[in-house]
This record gives structure tokens, sequence and C-alpha cells, in this order.
């Protein structure tokens, strides 16, 4: 049914931001200020 599609669709990009997130770089290096694009990134999905 249309409703069981788009909650499992839902799931699935829920796990993608969760995977991005897991995976951004959350410490500082020379070429990217990763520390405020995380936190905003995160805070913006409310993971």
């Amino acid at each position: 049914s249309y409703v069981q599609s788009a909650a499992r669709e839902n799931e699935i990009l829920s796990n993608e931001f969760k995977g991005i997130v897991e995976r951004f770089p959350q410490e500082n290096d020379d070429e990217f200020d990763a520390e405020p694009a995380y936190a905003a990134f995160k805070q913006y999905h409310e993971l």
C-alpha cells in the first residue's frame, strides 16, 4: 500500500542520513572546518 511504501522510504532515508552523520568528519583538519558543519547538519536532521 501507499502508506507502507512511504514508511519504508522514510526508513531508508533516515538510515541514509544517520550513515552520513556517522561518516561526517567531526574534527577539523587543514582543509575543512568540520565541527560547525557537522553540528549544523546533525541539528537540521534532528538526529
